[in-house]
């Protein structure tokens, strides 16, 4: 009876994580997107005038066997070459997903990017970047047999995958900075195997659209909004986000504010901002169907970045 109970058990875990996978699609699901900007695009490497690190950290469980899925997604970047009217920059990435040891995904990366000065004039400028992400992926999946017990069906399956995107960032006036940008991902067609499917599929092709405006609305306040949107196969996701920060002292800002995966998820948002340091705090309140898989646990997420001003830099946010 354990045994039939606990193979059931397995069984609906997977077909949880073909839920997530609809949702996913390839792409590792982060609330913080903005947080890994590279992940977004690699247009954006480079795209500060500051050396940024970044991590973050996201658990999610299913009830139905205590399991619990981890994401870590992991970026630095930086300029390493700048004149009057050009740039570039280098960054990497590394992400991993491990689903209670039923499904192991890794992800490493390195990118560039060539930033341009199209406008300056004043308080406004318009600023045009491209960039390349080249990955490293690295996948184990599992199955169950009728006994209840996990089989291995292929262990390190190995590719890599080629992105690539385009932005487009400024200054409006003296208090509002954007960026507008688009990727592809996957341009090289790699392949992989499924599970019980037999041969290698093609790997979707992704877009990602994203947009965010900064606005300065006092001496005190500032308003960041943010947008994503993923689309890979038949699969999509939109995500929006705002967070409002107060500048408490000349060293400490707190923010707070929520992002909107639609048809998911509702997430509340903290943010400690201390010097060159930064925490964001957010947790996944589930709106969706999968309750029924997640018993409304949600998702806790969790990042630190890190950010060092350069001494001379001649593009500016």
């Amino acid at each position: 009876m354990h045994v039939q109970i606990s193979f059931m058990k397995k069984i609906i875990t997977i077909l949880a994580m073909c839920v997530i996978g609809k949702i996913n699609a390839q792409e590792t699901n982060l609330t913080q997107f903005n947080v890994n900007p590279i992940w977004v695009n690699a247009a954006n490497t480079g795209i500060t005038d500051n050396w940024r690190a970044n991590i973050t950290s996201r658990r999610r469980t299913n009830y139905v066997n205590e399991a619990s899925y981890y994401t870590t997604a992991v970026s630095a970047d930086a300029k390493i070459f700048s004149t009057k009217k050009s740039a570039l920059g280098i960054g990497i990435l590394y992400t991993s997903e491990n689903y209670n040891s039923i499904s192991k995904n890794y992800l490493a990366g390195l990118s560039l990017a060539y930033h341009r000065n199209i406008y300056k004039k004043g308080n406004r400028e318009l600023n045009f970047s491209a960039g390349t992400l080249v990955n490293g992926v690295s996948k184990t999946l599992r199955t169950i047999n009728m006994a209840g017990n996990f089989d291995t069906i292929y262990n390190a399956l190995r590719y890599f995958n080629l992105n690539a995107g385009v932005s487009v960032y400024g200054q409006l006036n003296s208090k509002t900075t954007f960026i507008i940008g688009t990727a592809v991902d996957n341009i090289n067609g790699p392949k992989e195997n499924f599970i019980l499917i037999t041969g290698a599929k093609t790997v979707n092709f992704g877009f990602k659209t994203h947009a965010s405006i900064n606005r300065i609305i006092s001496r005190k306040l500032n308003l960041e909004t943010m947008g994503l949107y993923i689309k890979q196969g038949a699969a999509q996701q939109i995500i929006i986000g705002s967070i409002l920060n107060y500048k408490a002292t000349n060293s400490f800002n707190l923010g707070f504010g929520a992002y909107y995966r639609f048809s998911d998820a509702v997430c509340p948002t903290l943010v400690f901002n201390k010097n060159n340091h930064k925490i964001n705090l957010s947790y996944d309140f589930t709106v969706s169907n999968f309750t029924v898989a997640n018993n409304h646990q949600g998702s806790f997420e969790l990042s630190y970045s890190y950010a060092k001003k350069r001494a001379k830099s001649a593009l500016k946010q």
